[in-house]
Formats: C-alpha cells, sequence, structure tokens
C-alpha cells in the first residue's frame, strides 16, 4: 500500500496489516498532489512547488533508496491526476491557466505534447475499457472521451433536481 502525504513531502510504504515499512520512503521536492503506479513497477508521483512529476522505480533500491528514473517538467500547476493509458503515453491534468492534457511519450524519453480540450481545471482521468480510450472531467461542467491525443465526443452537464429543476443531481443534457 503506498499513501502519498502532502507535507512533510514524503511518499511512505505500508504492508497489508497497514504496517508503515520504515526501510520504504521516498522524500519529494515538493508536496504529494497524485500517485499513480505505472506498468513496470515504476510510481509516478505528481507534486505541488515545483509542479513536476517524479518518477521511481520501485521494484528495487540502490544503496538503500529507490531509483529515480525522471522529472517530468511542464505543468504550471497543481497535478490532480495520472494515468498509465497505454504503450506509449503517460497522461496528466490539473489546474494550470491553459487548462491542457498532458501527453507525456514514454517511447521518447517522455517528451511532452500538450493537447488543449477544457476551458477550466482538470479534476479527474480515468481509463476507459476500450483501448486507448479515457476519460477527463472538469469545472467546466464536461466530460471528454478521448482516443489517445484526440478529443472523440463531449458530454455536457449541469446540476438540476429532477423534481423541482433546482439545485441537485448531475445530469447529462
Amino acid at each position: 500500500i503506498v499513501s502519498g502525504h502532502y507535507s512533510p513531502k514524503k511518499v511512505l510504504f505500508y504492508d497489508y496489516n497497514y504496517n508503515k515499512l520504515t526501510e520504504n520512503e521516498i522524500s519529494t521536492s515538493g508536496n504529494v498532489t497524485y500517485l499513480c503506479e505505472l506498468e513496470n513497477n515504476i510510481l509516478a508521483i505528481g507534486v505541488y512547488n515545483p509542479y513536476n512529476i517524479l518518477l521511481y522505480d520501485i521494484s528495487e533500491k540502490e544503496k538503500g533508496i529507490f531509483k529515480e528514473i525522471k522529472t517530468l517538467e511542464g505543468h504550471s500547476g497543481y497535478i490532480k491526476s495520472i494515468i498509465d493509458l497505454n504503450d506509449t503515453y503517460i497522461v496528466s491534468g490539473g489546474q494550470s491557466g491553459s487548462y491542457e492534457l498532458f501527453f507525456w511519450n514514454k517511447k521518447n524519453n517522455y517528451s511532452l505534447q500538450k493537447v488543449s480540450g477544457h476551458s477550466s481545471h482538470i479534476n479527474c482521468l480515468i481509463k476507459l475499457h476500450e483501448k486507448d480510450t479515457f476519460a477527463s472531467c472538469s469545472d467546466d461542467k464536461t466530460i471528454r472521451i478521448w482516443k489517445n491525443t484526440s478529443n472523440i465526443r463531449n458530454i455536457n452537464c449541469r446540476i438540476e433536481d429532477r423534481k423541482s429543476g433546482s439545485a441537485g443531481m448531475p445530469r447529462p443534457i
């Protein structure tokens, strides 16, 4: 079990009985905002201040420390979600002035491609069952469906009470 801590800027590891594994700990350069386990025992750690994603190999240690693979730089705000989309891309999103999705190309040394699609903060990314497809949701009250880097469908949502038409449960429009 892995747990990220905003302060004191650490990732902690626990066994299945919730006992802290004191020999397994990662100190980070910024406050931890998101964790995502990628393929091949790679842990992606979103951090705040600086706004980076830290990649660590958690399958082995060098001199008692997990090996840091790479720091992904490019976000201009708080990282709220990271997914391991497929063999090619890691996708991330969050609070940034440009409201872009960040596609990190694993096959090209994690080169970055930014794709616009929302007009407000991106709150969540989730892989869908169809290959290379995922959804993003935003404060702009939309859910967008993506196939790799292409936006293929938009769903606009509003909050409406089914009886009175006032605030209540979200409903597609």
